[in-house]
């Protein structure tokens, strides 16, 4: 697999000095799967900007927790936004669309992202069975 790497987000982010930027996102599929996205987060942090990752809060996120505490006791949970994808309230519809326990592993990822005090919201969706 091919990810962004931290130089070419070092890269944008210098580009976008020219420009009013307040907010970055992270994305496409799980950004977790990505070995380099703690410290992309740290350089947009480090530059005041805010950043939200859209995740699933499932183990890829979990196999970062120490890098992702020392980042929030870093730069606070002021600026960093963790959007948690939910498929549905029911564990049984969830798990259907994102595989089985999927739903007991995100709430997990929750509880812990809530523990730790980080900023959290919870993305669902509409129209899905």
């Amino acid at each position: 697999l091919l990810y962004l790497s931290r130089e070419e987000v070092v890269r944008f982010l210098d580009e976008a000095r020219a420009h009013p930027l307040e907010e970055v996102g992270f994305t496409g599929g799980e950004p977790f799967m990505n070995p380099e996205l703690v410290p992309m987060l740290d350089e947009a942090l480090s530059r005041g900007l805010r950043a939200l990752v859209l995740t699933n809060a499932m183990q890829p996120m979990r196999r970062y927790a120490a890098p992702l505490a020392a980042l929030l006791a870093k730069h606070g949970p002021e600026r960093l936004i963790l959007r948690v994808s939910l498929d549905h309230h029911d564990a049984a519809a969830h798990d259907l669309e994102r595989g089985a326990g999927s739903f007991a592993r995100t709430l997990e990822g929750m509880r812990w992202l809530a523990q730790e005090g980080f900023q959290m919201h919870v993305a669902g969706r509409v129209g899905f069975a």
